[in-house]
């Protein structure tokens, strides 16, 4: 049976991606090679370990704890570290729409602390630094009632995009037995001739190859629905369809360490620092070797002047022959120079290449509570880049995603009226995004030192500033505690109160001010009259 149309293209197209990836393949494996011990290689083999190349783990080291930072700053889970707006500040005062958001960020924060997430999200970051990609879904189990979230060994998968980034095929290939491809798939769906070949052979290795591309024209009549994304299964020794199915959205996404426009590989602080890490790993070396020859250096003894083995342990007896003597031979080895040139090579992995240094506050022994407020800020600044990348390109598509599954699984409060057609959008309040905020409203408070002694001179000029305004802004950014914040109905309640009282006041005022007015005329006329 001659396969169909568009799974010979689809065969057509794997292979251009394999040949495409076989390019980036060898840098990942430089990469994984100089980073991360091999698992399966620490057995020992001829001429010692497989893995006794790595002398020095700063590379890894860094990795880890940048992701540990940059989890800490962007997602802590012992804070509020997102919240949704509709990104007009009269509709979210609304009171319906307020308990919306609330419970919205609410239910979706649950469900995050009740997964996984956390720990697909740092592996995300971990990928990113040593292959300079990562990849990540996310679906929600029926069964289990959770979100489940998977990080994708990205060395394995191939994938095309677009010059700005978008994705538009990714593939991966599967190694199965024929009795996992019978549980998974359908016998039925299975051609005849394969089955016949391996039906006595439960064990025998096939590929399957699971290939997912947006929606094209040659998809439609293959799949009912309207899903914008679509993904075959197909048994690649047959050229044969097992399984095709639609979804949503984008089933695995994508997220560069540094996006570059043509280069599927994105280079990564490990890539970048791959030379550094060599040459460390080399001077480590020699490092131990040179400490090795200082503390037991090689022994000179004259020829047949050793009556027995020579005892190197503490309080060891080694009989000579007499007038013969033991010398040990002193190679001169210089470790400090080795030490030093390593103190270099880690700081230069740590700083330059993945800049810890700005993640670290510095400690001094006298500094005023400004000092480490400013430090602070200072600090937070030097990760924004980085953060941002983080954010844009790794967190906010997984938090779309969450919000589509558990929208599609009917596990969302109720929509109000009054937003059906309105875009909810996330906003970041960890303390990373509150730092980068406060720039914003120092830049206000710089603004109010400035025009402050004008108006003292022309108060007519603080009519441009909308205080009302600004009491809003200032506590949405830095996402301060609700019930101490009045809504707008209770300052303009308050308002009219307040204006009413002073209204009283001022007619008191006028009349006691027109009563001795009054008093004052008559007692003139008196006067008048008594004259």
């Amino acid at each position: 049976m001659e396969p169909k149309k568009h799974i010979v293209n689809i065969c057509k197209d794997v292979s251009n991606l394999v040949t495409k990836h076989n390019l980036t393949q060898r840098l990942y494996e430089q990469c994984l090679f100089w980073t991360i011990p091999d698992r399966e290689k620490t057995h020992k083999g001829k001429g010692g370990f497989q893995n006794d190349h790595i002398y020095d783990g700063t590379l890894y080291d860094a990795v880890e704890e940048q992701a540990g930072h940059l989890v800490a700053l962007t997602v802590n889970p012992s804070t509020v570290w997102h919240a949704y707006e509709t990104g007009d500040i009269k509709l979210d005062e609304d009171k319906e729409v307020y308990e919306f958001l609330q419970a919205y960020q609410k239910t979706v924060l649950n469900f995050l602390n009740n997964s996984n997430f956390l720990q697909v999200y740092e592996a995300g970051i971990i990928d990113q630094n040593i292959l300079g990609t990562c990849a990540s879904s996310v679906a929600y189990s029926k069964e289990e009632k959770k979100l489940i979230f998977k990080n994708h060994d990205v060395q394995y998968l191939k994938y095309r995009r677009t010059q700005d980034g978008k994705l538009l095929v990714i593939s991966k290939t599967l190694s199965l037995s024929y009795a996992e491809i019978v549980n998974t798939y359908s016998e039925k769906d299975l051609p005849k001739k394969f089955i016949e070949d391996n039906k006595e052979q439960p064990d025998s290795e096939h590929e399957v190859e699971v290939y997912i591309r947006e929606k094209t024209k040659e998809d439609e009549g293959n799949i009912n629905g309207t899903f914008p994304w679509v993904s075959y299964h197909i048994l690649t020794s047959h050229k044969h369809q097992l399984k095709v199915e639609g979804f949503k959205r984008q089933p695995i996404l994508l997220a560069d360490y540094l996006p570059l426009s043509e280069e599927d590989f994105s280079r990564s602080p490990t890539y970048r620092k791959l030379a550094d890490a060599k040459t460390l790993n080399s001077f480590v070396k020699s490092d131990i070797i040179g400490t090795q020859l200082t503390m037991a250096p090689p022994i000179q003894v004259e020829d047949n002047s050793v009556v027995r083995k020579l005892s190197f342990r503490p309080h060891g007896i080694t009989i000579v022959r007499k007038g013969s003597e033991i010398k040990p031979i002193v190679t001169g080895a210089r470790v400090d120079i080795a030490d030093a040139k390593i103190v270099r090579l880690q700081e230069s992995i740590r700083n330059y290449g993945f800049h810890l240094d700005k993640f670290r506050l510095v400690e001094q022994d006298r500094m005023t509570a400004t000092e480490i407020i400013e430090r602070k800020d200072e600090r937070f600044r030097g990760v924004a880049s980085r953060v941002f990348r983080i954010e844009r390109g790794l967190l906010t598509p997984l938090m779309e995603a969450v919000s589509i599954e558990l929208e599609n699984n009917k596990l969302l409060p109720p929509l109000p009226e009054i937003l059906k057609g309105k875009d909810i959008n996330i906003r970041y309040t960890s303390t990373i995004s509150k730092a980068q905020e406060a720039g914003e409203a120092q830049n206000l408070q710089r603004l109010m030192a400035t025009i402050g002694p004008l108006a003292e001179m022309n108060p007519q000029i603080m009519d441009f500033i909308d205080g009302d305004a600004i009491v809003k802004g200032e506590a949405k950014r830095f996402n301060v505690v609700s019930s101490y914040i009045k809504s707008q109905e209770e300052v303009d309640k308050g308002r009219k109160v307040q204006a009413e009282n002073q209204q009283q006041v001022q007619g008191a005022e006028l009349n006691n001010q027109n009563a001795q007015t009054e008093k004052i005329q008559a007692e003139t006329d008196a006067i008048d009259a008594g004259a």
